[in-house]
């Protein structure tokens, strides 16, 4: 479901990003929103900005546009944005490379309105938080263990 509009400082449907059509949020994270877009090369991709709350904001006056590291600096830390995002990029740059049945690709990584961006595949399904917090997480040992298994595996090519 594409939602109408996002909270105030998160980009908003129908804005893009290079090619990249914003259609809506997804969820937010620690560093940063992920949004649903549409990619004219891969179709629906989710798109995770660099934007962490406790260090940079989207300029004054607009509730969207580039974000503005030197905003956070009255609390000192342009500095951490600043290195975050070279982690953020180097991370991206890593992942680009990487293949396995338990990763999701990442198509590619971009550099715009003053942050950075990773495009991954977008894959429809359900949130394991959001599962959990219903108590619908699988439950059986043998789930479980498929799971962790799975996960390890695919942290293994990292």
């Amino acid at each position: 479901m594409i939602a109408t509009g996002a909270p105030a400082g998160l980009l908003q449907p129908g804005e893009c990003i290079e090619t990249l059509e914003i259609r809506s949020v997804l969820g937010r994270g620690r560093h940063g929103p992920m949004y649903l877009a549409k990619d004219p090369d891969f179709g629906m991709v989710a798109v995770k900005e660099y934007a962490p709350r406790v260090n940079g904001s989207r300029k004054a006056g607009t509730a969207t546009g580039d974000m503005n590291p030197s905003s956070a600096a009255a609390r000192g830390y342009n500095v951490e944005f600043a290195a975050g995002l070279t982690l953020f990029r180097l991370m991206g740059q890593a992942l680009c490379n990487v293949r396995h049945p338990n990763l999701v690709p990442v198509r590619r990584c971009l550099e715009a309105r003053g942050t950075a961006y990773l495009v991954t595949d977008y894959i429809e399904g359900p949130n394991l938080k959001r599962l959990l917090t219903k108590g619908k997480a699988p439950g059986r040992d043998a789930d479980l263990k498929e799971m962790l298994l799975a996960v390890l595996g695919a942290l293994g090519r990292l």
